[in-house]
């Protein structure tokens, strides 16, 4: 059996933090465009919606933390190479105030690792995901409208109950020319929206061709289910299980990285005021 190799897959978090840095150019447009008359559309009016959705969620939620549990593995040749069990605190932090322009930073403690205590506050892999909190819903969002291709359909269920679904395909002239569209590996997906709620509640992305880790290339594929939170008197949209699939192509091997969140509470910082104490009384 060959030695197994370095394998993380960042390209997720980066691919999420650009989606992130909303450019001001970018953001204006965005504005004129809520701005403008009544869509012509179903599909334009839905994104509008999605995108309100998305404006809510960067100012409304707060800092919160989770239960996170984490399932890692890596098969070679269609066997079971190494698998990695976490049991961590998932916390999510807003960086700078309450506004559309809001960055979140994503950590966690990091409890136990096949059931032993951690050797290191770090996720070891071999397949590691991360960024899913942050900014995953701007590829259906009027931010990027101009990045992807979308495509809508209706009279679809998912769970048994009724959901729209949205198509997307990320354009190859956005992908190659465009600073503020992802790229440049094309990607293409689907978001399965609630008929009632109009929110998100399956988000789905496949980067064909994707550089997995350093010099490996395969077809990579996540998926975020969602489900209602309650933080702060609001209820939100957010991730209930977090999957990812990479394949690799020249090497027959894959990683599966599988997380599931419960049990979410408001992170709050409490102070007492203690009384006065002489510290250093008179003898």
């Amino acid at each position: 059996m060959p030695s197994e190799p370095d394998i993380t897959i960042p390209r997720f978090l980066l691919l999420l933090c650009l989606l992130f840095a909303l450019p001001a150019p970018l953001f204006a447009q965005r504005q004129d465009a809520q701005a403008s008359t009544a869509p012509e559309s179903a599909l334009a009016a839905l994104i509008v919606r999605l995108q309100a959705n998305l404006d809510r969620y960067r100012t409304l939620v707060p800092n919160f933390f989770c239960d996170e549990h984490l399932v890692s593995d890596m098969f070679v040749r269609n066997e079971l190479y190494r698998r990695t069990t976490t049991e961590s605190i998932f916390r999510l932090k807003r960086s700078g105030s309450k506004s559309l322009h809001a960055m979140f930073v994503e950590s966690r403690q990091i409890k136990t690792v096949d059931k032993k205590p951690p050797k290191v506050q770090a996720l070891q892999g071999p397949a590691i995901l991360t960024g899913a909190f942050s900014n995953a819903l701007t590829a259906v969002s009027l931010e990027f409208k101009n990045c992807y291709d979308y495509t809508l359909t209706s009279g679809r269920k998912l769970h048994r109950r009724p959901v729209l679904i949205v198509d997307y395909a990320l354009k190859e002239e956005a992908a190659k020319h465009d600073k503020n569209c992802p790229g440049p590996e094309l990607n293409h997906g689907r978001a399965y929206i609630n008929a009632q709620t109009m929110q998100v509640v399956r988000l789905e992305q496949t980067t064909p061709h994707c550089e997995i880790a350093a010099g490996i290339y395969g077809d990579w594929t996540w998926t975020i289910d969602y489900d209602t939170v309650t933080l702060n008197n609001h209820l939100f949209w957010l991730p209930k299980k977090i999957s990812s699939t990479a394949k690799s192509e020249a090497l027959n091997a894959e990683w599966y990285f599988t997380a599931t969140y419960r049990d979410y509470h408001e992170l709050t910082v409490t102070s007492r005021i203690l009384p006065g104490v002489n510290y250093n009384p008179k003898q």
